[in-house]
């Protein structure tokens, strides 16, 4: 039983730690676009966390994959600004 449950345990946190790179673009996307909704205190913590959250993706991907992530909050940033 404590062999099964630590197995679902790993496999859980193996499947929450992968994100594909559009996915974690469309997450820090999201966290700038709620810059927009934030009040002025807020804001420089909001902007901290999101800039953070870029962080940390950039080192998990590397390659193709980190140009896919690049290129989608590219395409986020672009879009906000042609919208």
């Amino acid at each position: 039983m404590k062999t099964l449950l630590f197995s679902t345990f790993l496999a859980l946190t193996f499947m929450s730690c992968s994100k594909s790179p559009q996915s974690a673009a469309t997450e820090v996307c999201d966290c700038y676009k709620s810059l927009g909704d934030a009040k002025m205190a807020e804001v420089i913590t909001e902007t901290k966390e999101c800039t953070q959250l870029v962080e940390k993706y950039r080192k998990e991907f590397s390659g193709d994959d980190l140009k896919a992530f690049s290129g989608g909050i590219a395409d986020c940033v672009t879009g906000g600004l042609f919208k």
